[in-house]
């Protein structure tokens, strides 16, 4: 038994010398988890997000082009952002054409805006571009990272208010770089109250802000009285609605006092108004059309799957989904308008939404 103990003594030192110098021995992976976009991509008067996360560049694999990020219309032509796969554009035909010449890289979509025929862009890389002839021109990149994230773009007398990381930018045609006009933290949406002096500045965590026309004299609005994750602003006739995470949707006429709507869901996804339409989309439970300008009364239309973009085109209203591709209200329901945009047949789609609709999540 004694000739035993230096044997293991020496198997003892053997193991302890591999585990310090790792000579061999397995080791526990201390790989950070991949990182998910839980950002909140917005428009001058459409303003999503993204619902189950969408993963970044380092998780999402191939290319898919289901998965909406936003939509746009200029009145002509309808334009869906897509990630990984750029813009596809919808105008006389139900055909989705693409329409990236001249863009790079990943091609992640954040949010499409647009002044006329001339329409711009923003990536989850923070670049910004603008649409020259049949492609695209990048006019600035604001950086890598979440910090650079451009999450709205508000054009504005021949200028671009562009909310990117945690501030405001302006930009001007042949301007040497974006000048910071609103600093504050992850810069989600943008609106304009009714009178027109005024900008309502909702940010990531932390509610609402108040600002001059010039952003000279901003300050937090105390009197919010909202959930503080905002998923969207939106102006409609003389009032602006606010989307709260978890605490439905609020209306505002001079960024001071606060009404919340009644509706019966709280998570509201995305906010879309125009002219002429204001629509809301829920987590997982469709959308609500507003009936009349006074917002009095609201029709609702059932869908199974995230809804993560909103947009009026020839008359009715657009939305696009995380994975399905993009859909029209009709009169009875909703009909896909996915030709040119998605691989998949029409009724796979179908059997994909009945089997949401068996299984809701």
């Amino acid at each position: 038994m004694n000739r035993r103990i230096p044997a293991l003594l020496v198997l003892f030192l053997l193991l302890a010398a591999a585990v310090i110098l790792g000579l061999g021995l397995p080791t526990a992976r201390r790989d950070k988890p991949p990182r998910t976009v839980t950002s909140l991509p917005t428009g001058p008067a459409q303003n999503r997000r993204l619902p189950p996360p969408l993963p970044d560049d380092n998780t999402a694999g191939d290319p898919f082009p289901g998965r909406i990020t936003c939509l746009y219309s200029n009145g002509r032509t309808l334009y869906a952002g897509n990630w990984h796969t750029g813009v596809y554009r919808l105008s006389a035909s139900d055909v989705w054409q693409p329409f990236n010449e001249g863009l790079t890289g990943y091609r992640d979509i954040m949010t499409i805006a647009g002044r006329g025929d001339e329409i711009y862009l923003g990536t989850f890389q923070g670049e910004l571009w603008a649409s020259e002839g049949h492609g695209w021109r990048l006019l600035t990149d604001f950086g890598e990272g979440e910090a650079a994230i451009i999450r709205a773009i508000y054009p504005r007398d021949g200028r671009l208010l562009v909310a990117a990381g945690d501030g405001i930018y302006e930009w001007a045609a042949g301007g040497a770089a974006p000048a910071i006009r609103y600093r504050g933290k992850q810069v989600t949406a943008v609106a304009r109250l009714g009178d027109g002096t005024e900008w309502l500045i909702a940010e990531l965590g932390s509610g609402l802000s108040r600002c001059s026309d010039d952003f000279l004299a901003c300050e937090k609005i105390a009197t919010y009285p909202g959930g503080k994750i905002i998923a969207g602003l939106a102006a409609f006739h003389d009032a602006v609605y606010i989307a709260a995470e978890g605490d439905g949707v609020y209306r505002t006429r001079d960024g001071r006092d606060f009404f919340p709507l009644p509706l019966e869901a709280e998570f509201p996804n995305v906010l879309f108004a125009d002219a002429s339409s204001l629509a809301i989309a829920f987590e997982d439970d469709g959308l609500l059309i507003a009936a009349d300008e006074a917002v009095e009364s609201w029709r609702n239309v059932k869908f199974p799957r995230a809804i993560t973009a909103l947009a009026a085109f020839r008359g009715a209203v657009y939305f696009g989904t995380d994975g399905v591709g993009v859909f029209r209200v009709t009169p009875d329901g909703y009909e896909a308008v996915n030709q040119g945009l998605l691989a998949m047949d029409e009724k796979t789609v179908e059997e994909i939404l009945r089997v949401d609709v068996e299984n809701p999540r």
